[in-house]
């Protein structure tokens, strides 16, 4: 069997994917950050990830929002991903991405680490799996490795091995 089939698949969750699974374990977003628990995916994150998630997590609306979203369940969660991830510093811009650059660091982070997912629901990364536009084609081409999905094809993916 070769080696990357028995390697763990490599992972980038994007910040909603964080919030989702902290706010609902039980929902596909949280069912994906088990798998990470449970050392079935090889999740990756970078210090820019980190800030974005810290920041969005402690917002005041997500608090006013989510009552039981306190500052000591916000740290305990992002002390556990921190715990259980592959944290890359100084992650180099492969990819521009001019349609969102602030969802940019998601796609560097994902190509330096050689992650099979970015794990979104985010309609901007998504669409670069439609080859519907230039843009998307392009990408598709460049990284055939990558591949951006949903928590729940994740799950499909992974559960039905």
């Amino acid at each position: 069997m070769p080696a990357e089939e028995l390697a763990l698949p490599k992972v980038v969750f994007d910040c909603n994917v964080f919030l989702q699974a902290l706010v609902n374990p039980h929902g596909p977003a949280g069912r994906c950050k088990q798998l990470v628990d449970r050392s079935e995916l090889e999740l990756y994150v970078s210090e820019e990830v980190l800030r974005e998630v810290t920041e969005v997590l402690s917002r005041p609306s997500h608090k006013r929002l989510m009552p039981t979203l306190t500052l000591e369940l916000v740290e305990a969660f992002l002390a556990d991903v921190q715990l259980k991830a592959i944290c890359l510093k100084n992650v180099p811009e492969e990819y521009r991405f001019e349609r969102d650059p602030k969802d940019a660091c998601y796609l560097n982070l994902a190509i330096v680490a050689n992650a099979r997912f970015i794990v979104s629901r985010d309609n901007d990364l998504l669409d670069l799996m439609k080859p519907t536009t230039e843009t998307a084609s392009a990408f598709q081409q460049r990284y055939p490795f990558l591949k951006i999905i949903t928590p729940l094809d994740l799950l499909l993916i992974v559960e039905t091995k």
